[in-house]
């Protein structure tokens, strides 16, 4: 699997839980601006860790590398109601990466940190670990 396909599929996870929510998502590689409304958003980013090769070339000349990284989430809502819309978003994409069934990419240690308020917006982080191989 390629960077790129992973990173189709790894988003791919977060914006088939986001869209069906109606609020804002930002992402690192499309231009915009960061949503300043009253409204539930998230910030999606992908942290590639480690590329270590995980085989010799065998017969048929093709080696494996491992591929690990971390999604992170960013999940922003308006302060002032207890937290009830930022944890509901929250479980939203915990609920998505802990129930994604790719055959090729593994998520595992899906959790949610709370990060705190800052202005307006009760931060809350989804993070997953990822990872996949890449054959070549």
């Amino acid at each position: 699997m390629t960077f790129d396909e992973a990173r189709d599929i790894i988003l791919g996870v977060f914006k088939g839980a986001w869209d069906g929510t109606g609020f804002p998502a930002v992402y690192t590689d499309v231009p915009g601006s960061v949503p300043t409304s009253e409204t539930v958003w998230a910030r999606a980013t992908i942290r590639h860790a480690t590329g270590n090769q995980g085989s010799l070339a065998g017969d048929q000349a093709t080696r494996r590398w491992n591929r690990t990284g971390t999604v992170f989430i960013q999940v922003f809502a308006p302060v002032g109601d207890g937290s009830k819309a930022g944890y509901d978003a929250a479980q939203l994409v915990v609920d998505a990466y802990q129930a994604s069934r790719h055959p090729e990419l593994w998520f595992r240690d899906v959790r949610m940190n709370e990060a705190g308020t800052s202005g307006a917006f009760e931060q809350l982080n989804v993070l997953a670990t990822f990872s996949y191989d890449d054959v070549r």
